[in-house]
Formats: structure tokens, C-alpha cells, sequence
């Protein structure tokens, strides 16, 4: 007993008189075959292992063989709880564009993705990626690229805003960009509504004439035609008759407007003939070509 005493006493002031030596110890381990080299096991609330960095990466994980998609990183959770994460990334400081989570990827492959959202479960209200955003500016899930956002599944993708639910911006009006590409049929529940009259609006025939010329905010592309005009007069005129072109749209009737002028509510439709339909069949078909099935556990 009194020789373990001396060895405990020994080891305390070691510790005190070279605390370096003590808390900046490193090592190695190593392991063949299946064999796991470091397992850490806490029974308790505590955190199994707590890794602190002053400037480098707090931990560093890398996988070297090139065959394979077991994971550098893989995190599994038991519970069931609303809530519950397997991976947590928190960027606690409030200024600057900083990420909880960052993926990226070197790779040019059909899909090759950043970061990839996968819900298993075959029933219920699941969500492969899911965002919220809680600033009454900011943006539950924001994309940018050759499309910004681009969903597969029974609802490809699903948004529910304050303000809209779903918001597209691309590079400009009638550059050949599109805010929102729909290959395939839409459909709305509720109403259809516009901001400018790039799309619908009034035009009015002045006293004493038989036709007027309204121009739209933005003009149609150049690539864009036939532009469909439908006019409706809101007061009987006899009969009338509406044209479009890439810059504004016409009102036409047969007899003179009166002291308050004839007014059209028109409504106007562009088709794009540069679309050819195999490069949006083959858009349309790519990102659903292979998701995977497996990401290889541990």
C-alpha cells in the first residue's frame, strides 16, 4: 500500500510540475482487417470523446481507399424523438455567412451533389432535405446554379412560406433564363395572379379612335413567338379583335370609343421555339436517373 501511495503522489506532481507533457500527449492507433482501432464507450450524460481546436479542424476524418461508398463520417441515433439527429453542425456566431453544415463535392457525375437528402421511409410526410428559416427575410431552402432547385419524389419539392411558398429568380427577364421551369403540367388550387402587365392588364381605346397599342413593362424575347393576345372588353364595343408582339399588345374594334374610351382587360401567352424538346425531355430525365440505394454503413 505504501509503495502505491508514493506511485499516486508521484504521478500528481508530475502532472502539476508538466502539465504540457500531460494534457498535450498525442498518439496513434492503428488496427488491420475489421478490427476497430479506438472505441470509446460513455455510460453516463457526458460526451464520449470532446475534440477542441484552436485553428485547425477539431476532428479530421478521412477515408483513403477509392473503391466504395462506406463514409468518412457515419452517425447512427436510437431515439425516436421529434427532433432527433444522428449529425448536428452549429455556426453559433450571429454575423456573417457561416454554414452549420457544408458539403461539397470535386465530383462531375450525373447528380454529383454537395449534400443528398434521403427519406427511406415509403409512407408518411417525409422530406429528403428540409429547410426553415425563421428571419422574416430569409429562405427555408435557397439554391443557386443551372437550376437552382430541382426535387424528385411524389412532391418534388414543397415549400411553405409567410410569403410565398415557392419563389424563383433567375439571371433577367427575356435573356432565356426562367425563374420557374415546369416540364411537364401545373396546376393551381388557388388563383393566378401577376404584379405588372408583362402578363395581363388594361389597355384602353381613347375617344373617338378604333384601336390602341399598350406596351408591356418588360418585352418578350426575341426567340419568342407567337405571342397569343385574349381580350376581353369590359363594355359592349361591338365587335373587336386583339393582337401581340414582343413589345406591346393591341385592342382593335370596328366602331369609335365613346367619351369614356373602350377598356380591354387582355391577357397574353409567348411560346418559346428555342426549346427543343429532346434538351428539356433530357433535363427533365437526369436527376432521376440513379438515386442510391445504399450508402454503404460501417
Amino acid at each position: 500500500m505504501a509503495k502505491r501511495g508514493w506511485l499516486f503522489a508521484l504521478v500528481v506532481v508530475g502532472a502539476l510540475a508538466l502539465p504540457s507533457v500531460v494534457y498535450a500527449a498525442a498518439g496513434a492507433f492503428s488496427a488491420g482487417g475489421t478490427t476497430t482501432a479506438l472505441r470509446v464507450t460513455q455510460s453516463g450524460s457526458g460526451k464520449a470523446i470532446r475534440a477542441v481546436s484552436n485553428r485547425g479542424q477539431a476532428v479530421w476524418a478521412s477515408r483513403t481507399n477509392t473503391d466504395g461508398k462506406t463514409p468518412a463520417i457515419y452517425g447512427t441515433i436510437a431515439s425516436n424523438d421529434n427532433g432527433a439527429r444522428a449529425i448536428y453542425g452549429l455556426a453559433p456566431k450571429a454575423g456573417g455567412r457561416t454554414f452549420g453544415v457544408y458539403g461539397q463535392t470535386n465530383g462531375g457525375g450525373a447528380n454529383a451533389s454537395g449534400v443528398f437528402g434521403f427519406a427511406s421511409k415509403a409512407t408518411g410526410l417525409t422530406n429528403g432535405v428540409w429547410g426553415r428559416s425563421d428571419s422574416e427575410d430569409g429562405a427555408g431552402l435557397f439554391g443557386t446554379g443551372a437550376f437552382g432547385s430541382w426535387g424528385q419524389g411524389v412532391v418534388g419539392t414543397y415549400g411553405l412560406g409567410v410569403l410565398a411558398g415557392l419563389a424563383g429568380e433567375s439571371t433577367g427577364i427575356a435573356d432565356g433564363s426562367y425563374g420557374l421551369w415546369s416540364v411537364t403540367d401545373s396546376l393551381f388550387d388557388g388563383h393566378m395572379l401577376v404584379s405588372n402587365g408583362n402578363i395581363a392588364g388594361q389597355c384602353t381605346i381613347p375617344e373617338g379612335l378604333e384601336t390602341a397599342t399598350c406596351d408591356f413593362d418588360d418585352a418578350f424575347a426575341d426567340v419568342v413567338s407567337p405571342i397569343m393576345a385574349i381580350a376581353t372588353p369590359t363594355q359592349d364595343v361591338g365587335d373587336f379583335w386583339a393582337t401581340a408582339t414582343s413589345t406591346s399588345v393591341t385592342v382593335n374594334s370596328d366602331t369609335a370609343a365613346d367619351a369614356d374610351g373602350f377598356t380591354f382587360n387582355y391577357l397574353v401567352i409567348g411560346v418559346d421555339t428555342s426549346l427543343a424538346s429532346a434538351s428539356v425531355s433530357s433535363a427533365a430525365a437526369s436527376p432521376a436517373q440513379q438515386v442510391p440505394s445504399s450508402f454503404g454503413h460501417r
